[in-house]
């Protein structure tokens, strides 16, 4: 990656936790296994918010479909 402005490092570092995110949610929340019991992400104790930013995360890198109803 360059950096040729501000935004460019934030957008590093950004990658960085985006890559700790997805590795918790494979390794320690074993997380396509809970959703394959069609579990939700709030019964492995993630918070509202971070089961949103989680799917979502997912369903970016095409990991997940979002199903609405």
């Amino acid at each position: 990656m360059t950096i040729n402005q501000p935004g460019d490092v934030i957008a590093l570092v950004n990658s960085s936790y985006a890559a700790d995110l997805f590795l918790a949610l494979v390794t320690e929340f074993d997380v396509f296994t809970h959703l394959a019991a069609g579990k939700s992400l709030t019964e492995l104790g993630i918070d509202e918010r971070a089961a949103d930013v989680s799917l979502t995360y997912l369903t970016a890198l095409g990991l997940l479909t979002r199903l609405r109803f």
